[in-house]
């Protein structure tokens, strides 16, 4: 009978190749503090998957939304029974991108929802960037949605379609949707 270590070494001399392997010219070289240099030339890798063409020009030509310029807490809807309100009691629109429902409420101020469901959108990544570009559109578009005779609870639901629709698209549909809000105010 075979001790561990007698069978360890039978399978390393069986199945371990004792060559050397040629050095490839592209090899990392560990280094004790590797990570605080960079060998010339080296670039980090991406953390994430390719963006759409037009997020380079979102970034580049409008400010970011930093915490001077985000939309404060009493402006966003959080609690379920809040959702779940606009939905029951509230007027749906419906696009192509994206789904809005709007219930009035008795604030000083317009409050919004976002949400992207993994029926519709799909993985967490793609959901995630879904929210954001419908938060920006509703924060960019505050004079189109001031100029509306009554507040109102907002909850948009991203479509799949949003994530690859361009800047125009986005903004065009949500305007259309605040002015079929105004339309049915009268």
């Amino acid at each position: 009978m075979f001790s561990l270590v007698e069978g360890n070494r039978h399978y390393a001399e069986a199945n371990v190749s004792t060559e050397q392997s040629t050095p490839r010219q592209d090899a990392r070289i560990s280094r004790a503090h590797g990570h605080q240099k960079r060998a010339a030339g080296a670039e980090a890798a991406s953390r994430e998957g390719p963006q759409a063409p037009d997020s380079v020009a979102l970034l580049m030509n409008h400010a970011p939304a930093t915490a001077a310029n985000a939309l404060p807490k009493r402006r966003r809807i959080s609690a379920r029974s809040d959702f779940q309100k606009v939905y029951a009691e509230g007027q749906r629109y419906d696009g192509r991108l994206m789904a809005a429902f709007l219930r009035a409420n008795n604030l000083a101020d317009h409050r919004i929802g976002v949400t992207a469901s993994t029926k519709a959108i799909g993985k967490s990544v793609d959901r995630n960037r879904a929210k954001r570009l419908l938060r920006e559109l509703f924060r960019r578009n505050q004079s189109e949605i001031g100029g509306l005779k009554r507040n109102y609870d907002w909850v948009l639901n991203g479509k799949r379609a949003l994530l690859s629709s361009t800047e125009e698209l986005r903004f065009r549909e949500f305007r259309r949707i605040v002015e079929q809000v105004a339309r049915d105010e009268k």
